[in-house]
């Protein structure tokens, strides 16, 4: 569906730009209704995209402190350390903590 393609696309050209997640979900939204999609599906659309380009990110930290031997402690701490770097609030933290470790 085009508006999880534009938003999915915006999202990771956000992240791979530095962006936080607070930014990424507006410029999302943006993209997606100037690309002609319904303001309602673009908002949902930017929403998604944003979970699924921080999960991702998230996920990869997880993975590279894995591969070079953390524990479970140290995996979440790196992955709650890069959640708010991200610029999650710490509930938010927490919640994508315990999904990527």
């Amino acid at each position: 569906e085009l508006s999880a393609t534009v938003a999915a696309a915006v999202a990771q050209r956000a992240m791979d730009g530095g962006a936080d997640a607070a930014t990424i979900t507006p410029e999302v939204s943006a993209a997606a209704a100037s690309s002609g999609v319904p303001e309602s599906d673009a908002a949902q659309a930017a929403v998604n995209a944003t979970q699924q380009i921080v999960g991702a990110r998230l996920q990869t930290v997880a993975q590279a402190a894995l591969r070079v031997g953390a524990n479970v402690v140290e995996v979440a701490q790196r992955v709650q350390s890069a959640a708010r770097a991200l610029g999650l609030a710490d509930a938010e933290a927490a919640t994508l903590v315990s999904k990527e470790t």
